[in-house]
């Protein structure tokens, strides 16, 4: 709470709010750019977050998403040791892991957003000056992803196709109800 003081001290607005079950206190269609840097690697419900944020993003906005990459190098030569990957350390503050590849998908079911591009950071075991190079060449093995996404023109929320899949988690979709309550 410091830090919403702190901003709100300096003129930021700023809305407080537990973004895996609140409806984000904004105008439908009113932001041209939406930015979650290393935000959903940390929650559950990023079906209810992504539909939100398709709610309060213009038709053609931008979503910028970054998340660490299960896929990156490092992690691949992890796993192949038989050893925890970084992202998902079971001791560790991420619920959820990502690949380009599964993020993509995620996103871009039901047509409400298309993944324009995909950029890579930083790059394990290589030092600052190779590890930008590399991860230009190959950012899908790149220790982050950042995904530059595009709401498209389909009318309705992400969460709409919830009522119509085959989901064999309970996710949050709203009103205090999860998609076996539909």
């Amino acid at each position: 709470m410091a830090n919403v003081q702190k901003m709100r001290k300096n003129g930021i607005e700023v809305a407080s709010i537990n973004i895996e079950r609140d409806e984000f206190p904004y105008d439908d269609n009113k932001f041209d750019v939406v930015v979650a840097n290393q935000v959903m690697e940390h929650t559950k419900e990023i079906f209810w977050i992504t539909s939100e944020v398709s709610r309060i993003l213009k038709k053609g906005g931008v979503f910028i998403v970054g998340v660490p990459n299960l896929a990156s190098l490092h992690n691949r030569f992890l796993l192949m040791l038989g050893m925890q990957p970084t992202p998902i350390r079971v001791f560790g503050p991420h619920v959820r892991a990502f690949t380009y590849g599964s993020f993509k998908q995620f996103f871009e079911m039901g047509g409400y957003f298309k993944v324009e591009s995909v950029k890579g950071g930083n790059f394990y075991p290589f030092n600052k000056t190779l590890a930008r190079v590399l991860s230009k060449i190959f950012p899908k093995m790149s220790v982050s992803i950042f995904l530059k996404i595009r709401r498209t023109n389909k009318e309705g929320c992400y969460i709409d196709q919830m009522r119509n899949g085959m989901f064999e988690t309970n996710f949050y979709v709203g009103n205090g109800k999860t998609i076996f309550d539909l």
